[in-house]
């Protein structure tokens, strides 16, 4: 009898246990569950002081969890959103020196479809300069810059890009570098700019080299004591004069380019009927026309409408256009042509002269300041070497666009299209450009 109370009462006990804790623990390894597998963020658990506890407990660390997370990945965003708001390409390195994390701009450098993580930057550049920079920047504090060329994709065509590498080490506890960052700088444009500026000078000295050795040497012949020819002085005086002339024309245009490029140039749109603008140029270039016995031959639609331009820089181009046309062109051959056209958004004036033409390899060139197709010729009949810059930069000044088209012996046309009206930014009387 007293074996089966005493039975019963471990029984009782074991009954109650099971109760208190054991289906309090069972359900707690329920709720742990259904946090693993992210159905449920806290626990709620009611039982025996202890689990009661553990389960408030864990409730507190998820609590925690979550907004340490949520800080993370604020931070994260963060981190990602400067990164890949920055023109400059960054990646992050391990101590391995394997790329950790790459912005947007770094993949813009790369083959379609290469991802750089896992990898180092001598996989993705093979460049050794750049490799021995990273090698120098787990080893000392300093920044390392380096500088180096690679081709990149743009567009379906292979350019090269020059890039500056800037890389210090990341130090992790006691100053033990643990990784790098390198950041990538494009400076193509920079150096495109500064051989723009040595061509520039160099073409600059080139062009008043000529004419002023001409005019001094004449001057010391003048100014011989031993000189009495009248005749032969007073040739020397035109020749003298006919080369002051070109230096005045280079320095004028030289002014004029040196203003639109560097955008100081007030423009002072109205309407403007081309047509009769553009009969007045014709009018002003009668002498050389007569003198290569060519002609000018115009055709405009009757509605051609009025456009919104700065009359004088407009007179600027199309008198260089015609100018142009007459140097290049045949004597006694076709007409020089005029041709308007009205498009959906603006109009388009062609200049065509029926020259020699111009070849597909000179074409993309020959708006640059000073390119000459035919150096030779175009000294002898006085260009600058700037009138079609000068007409590239007033065109689009206007919001325009100037093209040529032409073949060798078949001559050349010039493009020139307009829109009807400028915005209401650039419409303004006296706007700088």
């Amino acid at each position: 009898m007293i074996t089966l109370l005493l039975a019963l009462a471990l029984g009782a006990s074991w009954i109650y246990f099971l109760w208190r804790h054991g289906l309090p623990l069972r359900r707690l390894q329920e709720e742990l569950s259904a946090i693993r597998m992210g159905k449920k963020r806290g626990v709620t658990v009611d039982g025996a002081g202890v689990v009661r506890e553990i389960a408030e407990d864990i409730t507190e660390l998820l609590a925690e969890n979550e907004v340490s997370r949520q800080r993370a990945q604020d931070e994260g965003l963060n981190l990602r959103t400067i990164l890949e708001s920055m023109r400059e390409g960054v990646v992050l390195l391990d101590n391995q020196k394997r790329i950790r994390l790459a912005n947007q701009a770094i993949y813009r450098l790369l083959p379609a479809g290469l991802s750089p993580i896992n990898r180092t930057l001598l996989e993705l550049f093979r460049n050794h300069v750049l490799e021995r920079a990273i090698d120098t920047s787990f080893t000392t504090p300093e920044p390392q810059t380096t500088e180096y060329v690679v081709d990149v994709s743009e567009n379906g065509r292979v350019v090269a890009k020059t890039l500056e590498v800037t890389s210090i080490g990341i130090s992790g506890g006691q100053s033990e570098i643990v990784g790098a960052l390198a950041v990538f700088h494009d400076l193509t444009r920079v150096k495109e700019l500064e051989g723009m500026r040595k061509d520039f000078v160099a073409n600059v000295s080139h062009e008043l080299r000529t004419p002023l050795s001409i005019i001094g040497g004449y001057i010391e012949t003048l100014l011989d004591d031993d000189f009495e020819d009248v005749e032969s002085g007073r040739k020397f005086l035109r020749i003298m004069h006919k080369h002051t002339q070109r230096l005045h024309l280079l320095v004028e245009d030289l002014l004029t380019i040196s203003m639109l490029e560097s955008q100081r140039v007030a423009l002072e749109f109205g309407a403007t009927e081309m047509p009769s603008h553009l009969h007045k140029i014709v009018e002003q270039l009668e002498p050389s026309l007569a003198a290569r016995n060519l002609q000018v031959q115009m055709d405009f639609p009757p509605d051609f409408p009025t456009l919104e331009v700065d009359a004088r820089r407009i007179d600027q181009v199309f008198f260089n256009l015609l100018d142009n046309a007459i140097k290049h062109g045949r004597a006694g051959d076709a007409p020089i042509q005029i041709i308007g056209k009205c498009l959906p958004e603006g109009v388009s004036i062609s200049v065509r002269d029926h020259g020699p033409g111009i070849a597909a390899k000179d074409q993309p060139h020959i708006f640059e300041r000073f390119y000459r197709v035919d150096e030779a010729r175009s000294r002898e009949v006085g260009g600058t070497g700037l009138g079609l810059s000068i007409v590239k930069h007033v065109v689009q000044a206007h919001g325009g666009t100037v093209e040529v088209a032409s073949r060798r012996g078949a001559g050349a046309t010039f493009e020139v299209i307009l829109p009807l009206r400028q915005t209401t930014e650039s419409g303004a009387q006296g706007e700088t450009i």
